[in-house]
């Protein structure tokens, strides 16, 4: 039988595997299937992806087995499935997968027990491997490399330079040089078949980030979109679609990040959820999960090689109109703390960062229209010269078309507020309370701003607004809002009470 000799150098050591072809023994017969054409890949915001691509595979009937190269190492083998194209015309009856091990112990590690023949300056040693050094790349092996031979003699070799050359003879089945798939199958039809193969595989990730530019006054600006997409999946990916997947759980581990205060130690927080059916709270990572919440099919195909990143452009908008303004949200703490709701300090905490805002509106009048993934936005000013000033970073989330996209700059320059309660008290025991306030904002610029005044019904989710001197509106279940104007120079005060009840 004709044999092929494959050459693997690693550090110095030369090893020689002998592989036959064609079919051995009366097994199945081993076919190999073409390879990947018509792929589509969906990768998630959690460094996974769904691959879907064609193959196609000629049976002669009975059992075979099916050999399916170019698959990344990072597969997940159970994942694995596939779709007939047209009649069915094989069964999977098991799935194995074949990965080539990082370097040369690993190899020989799935060879113990074969026969092998060390070449080396003393001559020719012949015998079943036994044992395998740690790390061949090293001088003195430990444990050294052991073989028996037919007579019961044991072979030590404990110094790299006393072996030249490994040759493994009958490799096939037990080394794979490369990733692969080796499906045992029960045809059940003879002739070519085209089928679908599906799959899920790590190391796949995408990472969005935008840049605004405002121009002169800046009311208007330049809003740029581009996509990082990094392989590290094992393999060379070569798709003609690619669609970019948000999930409700990525979604809530950006929030997470986003929420998390960056003086605290950056230790993951944990975050508690009711999931239905349950009497009590679960960690969220088991409540959400990989549903999309918006895709994004990129306009070209992609071509990466393993460890290779690209950045694409997928939103390019000029001219974007767009609108500032501010928000005092007085009260900044965590409302899923101990204190209960009838503490008479709950919610008491006041601070005086008046916080500056952009927004837009992501319509197609605007240029936009179209889904907007989450990540990174940059927020910059150009001035007539050209130069340009960095003036804000924010997370965006995820934002649908016809949604109004706010970018948080950081705290405004010259606006102030505090908030101070002025009264609390306990209209019926244990079931209802009434609690006043006053808001005091100061406006120290030479402008007149509209301030959105943020107010967060924190005891309870029935309550009642029963006096209140600026109008306000209700934004949210537990959320109210005020919107005073407030000249250049300015100050204004807000007072109002609310009425819990439980």
């Amino acid at each position: 039988m004709k044999t092929r000799l494959m050459r693997l150098v690693f550090c110095g050591a030369l090893i020689w595997a002998a592989a036959a072809g064609g079919v051995q023994g009366g097994g199945p017969a081993r076919v190999t299937a073409s390879s990947a054409a018509g792929t589509t890949l969906s990768i998630y915001d959690d460094g996974t992806a769904l691959v879907q691509e064609r193959r196609h595979v000629t049976l002669s009937g009975g059992d075979a087995i099916v050999v399916l190269g170019e698959i990344p190492a990072h597969i997940d083998p159970g994942s694995v499935s596939f779709t007939s194209e047209g009649e069915p015309g094989m069964e999977l009856i098991e799935t194995h997968f074949h990965d080539f091990p990082e370097d040369a112990s690993g190899m020989l590690r799935r060879y113990l027990g074969g026969d092998v023949r060390v070449l080396g300056p003393a001559g020719e040693v012949a015998g079943v491997l036994k044992g395998v050094p740690d790390d061949m790349s090293a001088e003195r092996w430990r444990p050294p490399l052991t073989l028996a031979d037919a007579a019961g003699g044991l072979h030590v070799f404990m110094d790299a330079g006393d072996v030249e050359e490994i040759v493994l003879p009958g490799a096939t089945g037990k080394l794979s040089l490369r990733p692969e798939l080796e499906w045992r199958v029960k045809a059940l039809a003879e002739g070519p078949l085209s089928f679908r193969l599906n799959y899920r595989v790590h190391g796949l990730t995408w990472r969005a980030a935008y840049g605004l530019v405002l121009g002169e006054g800046g009311r208007s600006g330049s809003l740029v979109g581009r996509v990082l997409l990094h392989n590290g999946c094992g393999g060379r990916v070569n798709a003609g679609r690619v669609r970019l997947v948000t999930t409700e759980a990525g979604q809530a581990r950006r929030l997470r990040l986003k929420e998390e205060d960056v003086s605290a130690p950056r230790t993951a927080p944990v975050v508690l959820r009711y999931a239905y059916g349950t009497e009590k709270p679960t960690f969220e990572s088991r409540v959400t999960g990989p549903a999309p919440l918006g895709v994004l099919e990129l306009p070209r195909e992609v071509t990466l090689a393993d460890g290779e990143e690209v950045v694409m452009r997928f939103v390019d908008a000029a001219g974007l109109p767009v609108r500032r303004f501010y928000v005092y949200d007085g009260v900044k703490f965590d409302r899923f703390q101990r204190n209960r709701r009838n503490d008479w300090d709950y919610g008491t905490e006041s601070r005086e960062v008046v916080e500056s805002y952009i927004e837009f509106d992501n319509s197609p009048r605007n240029g936009l229209g179209r889904l907007l993934l989450p990540g990174t936005i940059r927020v910059y000013r150009r001035y007539a010269d050209g130069a340009q000033e960095l003036l804000g970073e924010d997370m965006l989330p995820l934002g649908p078309t016809g949604a109004v996209v706010h970018v948080r700059m950081g705290p405004a320059r010259g606006l102030r507020g505090k908030r101070e309660r002025l009264g609390y008290s306990e209209v019926v025991p244990f079931h209802e309370y009434e609690e006043s306030f006053e808001i005091r904002l100061e406006n120290n610029t030479s402008e007149e701003v509209e301030i959105r005044v943020v107010e967060h019904m924190y005891r309870w989710h029935v309550f009642d607004i029963v006096k209140a001197d600026t109008e306000y509106v209700r934004t949210g279940a537990r959320t109210i809002e005020f919107h005073p104007r407030i000249g250049a120079g300015g100050r204004r005060s807000i007072h109002y009470t609310v009425r819990y009840r439980w």
